[in-house]
């Protein structure tokens, strides 16, 4: 994703430093296309956690890509922890 977009984030990178510097527009869930980025807390949160839109599954719930801790990997299931979205690329 990164190396897409052409940014090379730094390991203190926070989601304070990535909202303006992506220069991401914050939108509702009702706007959510593959490719949105979903936060779990605003930006700038103490402690928060990112995933990826993927689409929506049969029953309509939200899938994202993300990294499960509960996992311990990255995996993709309908979270429901993301309450926050942006979007770095319009159509």
């Amino acid at each position: 994703y990164w190396s897409v977009i052409g940014v090379k984030p730094s390991p203190v990178m926070s989601t304070s430093d990535i909202v303006p510097s992506l220069h991401l527009r914050k939108i509702s869930f009702t706007e959510l296309k593959p490719g949105d980025i979903g936060m779990e807390d605003l930006p700038g949160s103490s402690s928060n956690h990112i995933g990826y839109f993927v689409g929506f599954d049969d029953n309509g719930r939200a899938k994202w890509v993300h990294c499960s801790s509960g996992a311990g990997s990255v995996t993709v299931n309908a979270s429901n922890c993301f309450r926050h979205y942006y979007r770095l690329f319009d159509d």
